[in-house]
């Protein structure tokens, strides 16, 4: 490949890494704001209890229950967007050696003048030229999943998705509790308090 098709490339690459880190953004943002809106929804059902009769409680465990699933879900979906991040990123990698990104900055000569940042061996960031330590880029997305932003959002929805079960379960046994007084009253006073 010549280095003008190579640089065509990275641009197109660049830029069309910057709309899946978007994508990645927008979808983890949308998931989280549904999940908390339920989320906030099933503890102001909560809040209610008192009032509602226990079939209607059990109703209200709908909510915890599409939320595990909406967590399920978002951590998929985030995951397979930053999986096509991470293979963006490779590409480019491949792509910087061709057009020179990758290779030592020529020091100043009386015809250049100083550049930026005069200490810096390479034109790319040096954490980004020591993150190129895999051989191949399979084992760089496998890496990178594990690591950063996604490790962040993964984490919250698992985070999320324990508390909706602990709520589930929470209404679950306090309408079964108050679907068994309703069922058998107690027969001395006091028995339930």
């Amino acid at each position: 490949m010549d280095e003008k098709t190579a640089l065509e490339l990275y641009t197109i690459f660049r830029h069309e890494n910057s709309l899946w880190l978007a994508n990645y953004r927008e979808h983890s943002q949308q998931y989280f704001t549904l999940v908390i809106t339920i989320l906030a929804a099933s503890i102001a059902a909560i809040s209610q209890f008192d009032t509602l009769a226990p079939p209607l409680m059990l109703l209200v465990a709908v909510g915890p229950l599409v939320n595990l699933f909406l967590c399920q879900i978002a951590v998929s979906t985030c995951n397979r967007s930053y999986q096509v991040f991470l293979e963006g990123i490779s590409i480019q990698a491949k792509l910087e050696p061709i057009i020179g990104l990758t290779d030592p900055r020529n020091p100043p000569t009386e015809y250049q003048p100083v550049l930026q940042f005069s200490k810096d061996e390479y034109f790319l960031p040096e954490r980004w030229l020591q993150s190129r330590h895999f051989a191949t880029a399979t084992k760089f997305v496998e890496e990178g999943m594990k690591k950063g932003a996604n490790r962040l959002i993964t984490r919250t929805f698992q985070v999320l998705a324990l508390i909706n079960i602990a709520i589930f379960l929470g209404i679950v046994v306090y309408g079964l509790i108050r679907l068994l007084e309703d069922l058998f009253p107690p027969t001395m006073p006091g028995f339930y308090q």
